[in-house]
């Protein structure tokens, strides 16, 4: 994995030598350098392909998830919001910028943005995960656990984690151990620890 990502380096290097003015070859630096961890040379080259190329959706919101990865919030959401401006149907716009709206605890914003990006996307099993945690803190137990369902049965495990918990106590379905040991054993089949730990405490 990290020879690829050193090889995936050296050639977007390459490339941004021959072509350093090409939008497209700094963009791809910049995703090289952040699978390296380099987070402020890669944020560098996201601005460099931004000026040379403003209405790149795309290099928007790599550089919004550089400033996730760095957590400077505010940053984030203005790069996200613009992404979004330049592109509104770009549904991991939509879905990061409900993490940064989460972490900036505008929860109502968050959940727009989710169903803004299950909207366009309806098969996205980790933003039914994420709207179900926010619906179920705004105590809206019911759709919370349906989307918690739909996103379990997307392969998410906290989701299979949370949805057997949700059997277990009766938060928003019909109480049911049967159910809730599905669910905890099919997150553990995914390797999900918390899982495995409470199926040995039950047996």
């Amino acid at each position: 994995m990290q020879a690829d990502a050193a090889m995936a380096l050296g050639e977007a290097r390459g490339a941004a030598r021959i072509a350093p003015r090409d939008a497209a070859n700094r963009l791809a630096l910049a995703r090289a350098l952040y699978r390296i961890g380099d987070l402020d040379a890669a944020m560098d080259e996201c601005r460099l392909a931004i000026r040379l190329q403003p209405n790149d959706a795309k290099a928007h919101l790599q550089l919004g998830t550089i400033l996730i990865a760095k957590q400077d919030w505010r940053a984030a959401r203005s790069v996200l919001q613009e992404a979004v401006r330049l592109d509104p149907g770009f549904t991991d716009a939509h879905y990061s910028l409900g993490s940064v709206h989460y972490s900036l605890g505008h929860l109502q914003a968050a959940v727009q943005s989710y169903r803004q990006a299950l909207t366009l996307q309806p098969y996205f099993p980790d933003a039914r995960y994420r709207l179900a945690l926010l619906l179920k803190l705004s105590r809206h137990e019911g759709e919370a656990a349906q989307l918690m369902e739909e996103a379990a049965l997307g392969g998410v495990q906290q989701a299979q984690f949370f949805l057997g918990n949700a059997y277990k106590s009766g938060q928003g379905v019909e109480k049911d151990l049967g159910k809730a040991v599905f669910w905890w054993a099919k997150a553990a089949e995914y390797g999900y620890q918390p899982s495995a730990d409470l199926l040995s405490k039950l047996r």
